[in-house]
């Protein structure tokens, strides 16, 4: 990360395009137990803004399309294939609170408990104390348990059984298999023994780029967890400040159908998703979907 008065710039190794962010002045920079570079900083153009390890993480501008995309398509997926309520939700990652901050956006007749994992409490303490995506109240709900605890760990000790799993982790990559890390073939083996039968599992992707690279890594993630068109579905979704459309992966390990007509928000006061946006989240450019299928 290269940072001055007037902008920071990405240098992550993982940023397959680095980007320049005007800033008006730094509000936390340093160091947690699970983070070696991280800055929180303000700017007049993109808001409060986090980095971590050289890399826009994100920031108030449009943080909402992100968390909305990850959160409310995968209630509305959810709602049109089952019908069941006091719905056990559990979030892997999402430590600057939005994640949980749009689920608490439905009634407990609809959610009644959300388990919230993240290995960095310094990292969720710095969100809530600079960033302020979400008021004291997420923090405070009595549906909310937050663990601070490393998710392969709490995978692989945990007896609940959840309808929904939300990863809002770090970027999935490509790598050999290692059981200690996330998105080995142990983290999502541990993940499916915690579903209940009906449910639905979100992740996102990353950036979407027409190459090989990118597409490969998609390609992996699907062969990885054995899924075929009638387990998943992607939806992509244009995010600012990311310099990029965002891919995202709704699935479930038992198969489905689901026609895009049939979806509906379940929410009517969100910030960013209505229905027509919803729809249009499932529809790629056909440069995508040639670029995709040439890859699959």
């Amino acid at each position: 990360m290269i940072e001055n008065e007037n902008y920071v710039l990405e240098n992550a190794k993982s940023s397959s395009v680095k980007s320049m962010y005007p800033i008006q002045s730094i509000l936390w920079k340093g160091t947690t137990n699970f983070t070696n570079h991280l800055i929180i900083a303000d700017s007049r153009e993109f808001g409060r803004i986090l980095f971590t390890e050289g890399e826009l993480q994100s920031c108030s501008m449009d943080e909402k399309i992100y968390h909305e995309y990850l959160i409310h398509p995968s209630l509305s997926i959810y709602y049109s294939l089952y019908n069941n309520h006091n719905l056990n939700i559990l979030i892997l990652g999402g430590g600057e609170g939005a994640t949980t901050r749009e689920l608490l956006k439905y009634s407990k007749h609809i959610i009644n408990k959300i388990v919230w994992i993240d290995i960095d409490k310094e990292l969720v303490h710095l969100s809530r104390l600079y960033l302020k995506y979400c008021d004291e109240t997420v923090y405070n709900d009595p549906r909310v348990f937050i663990y601070y605890e490393d998710a392969n760990m709490f995978l692989s000790n945990c007896k609940e059984k959840f309808d929904i799993i939300i990863c809002d982790l770090p970027d999935p990559y490509l790598k050999e298999d290692n059981n200690n890390e996330l998105y080995s073939n142990t983290f999502w083996s541990n993940l499916k023994k915690i579903t209940k039968n009906e449910h639905i599992i979100t992740t996102h992707l990353g950036p979407i780029y027409p190459g090989k690279k990118h597409f490969n890594l998609c390609k992996h993630m699907l062969k990885l967890l054995n899924l075929n068109t009638t387990h998943y579905k992607l939806g992509k979704v244009c995010i600012p400040s990311f310099m990029s459309e965002w891919l995202y992966l709704y699935f479930s390990f038992t198969p489905f159908y689901i026609s895009n007509a049939d979806f509906y928000i379940v929410l009517n006061h969100i910030k960013i998703i209505y229905n027509s946006s919803l729809f249009s989240l499932f529809y790629f450019f056909l440069y995508i979907y040639l670029v995709f299928h040439k890859h699959l």
